[in-house]
């Protein structure tokens, strides 16, 4: 599919004289990685972007940071389920570092009802979605800011700001309401950025830019 849809858009750039992106968005599951001849298609893709968030979700009530740049203390439900895992696969598949874009999520998402004994509340179990901006269990990151990291970013309305040093992820939790929310914010951002760029890929994407207040973007940008 790659390869024919390479020589259309070639053959549709040479006769109006224009030259034409082919790019691919992709999951970052340990299975989806492996599903894919990556050595074959990336010879005739221009970029590959990594969709390197999702990897946890209230459709599970499995917990772990759902958008982290490493494997995480807290959390080895899920092997292979973050950011870096995802990226050596990839390039080992075949993918050149030139071709390949990491994502970086603007919005979190989020459980209710989560009880731990552990000090980490990732070492406990979900009970459904948290209430979303416009879905369960999805909150916007201007939402997250707005409703429950506050303007200081360290936790407002009974929330507590915590970050993952080993993941490089930020969560917020509320230990009266079991409420738990995983994102990506200013620092785990500039961790992506930097990982990125120690490792040559071809820069950063974004899901999605209405969802963020002008935060992630700058962080993205080096700001």
């Amino acid at each position: 599919l790659m390869k024919e849809l390479r020589e259309a858009l070639d053959k549709l750039g040479s006769e109006n004289s224009r030259s034409y992106l082919l790019t691919t968005a992709v999951g970052c599951g340990p299975p989806q990685i492996a599903a894919v001849d990556y050595m074959t298609a990336a010879q005739h893709l221009d970029y590959i972007f990594a969709m390197t968030y999702d990897f946890y979700g209230a459709w599970s009530n499995v917990l772990g940071h759902h958008t982290a740049l490493h494997p995480s203390e807290n959390n080895s439900t899920n092997e292979g389920y973050n950011t870096s895992s995802a990226i050596t696969k990839l390039l080992s598949a075949g993918v050149p570092a030139n071709k390949l874009v990491l994502g970086v999520a603007m919005y979190g998402r989020g459980w209710k009802g989560v009880q731990s004994n552990d000090p980490s509340p990732f070492a406990g179990m979900g009970q459904g979605a948290i209430a979303g901006s416009w879905e369960p269990g999805i909150i916007d990151y201007k939402h997250i800011v707005e409703k429950y990291a506050g303007p200081s970013g360290q936790g407002i309305g009974g929330f507590s700001y915590s970050y993952d040093t080993k993941a490089e992820a930020p969560f917020l939790y509320n230990a009266s309401t079991g409420e738990l929310i995983t994102y990506d914010d200013k620092r785990s951002t500039k961790a992506k950025r930097d990982y990125a760029a120690g490792l040559g890929l071809a820069g950063l994407f974004s899901w999605e830019i209405d969802a963020d207040n002008g935060d992630i973007l700058a962080a993205m940008n080096g700001e």
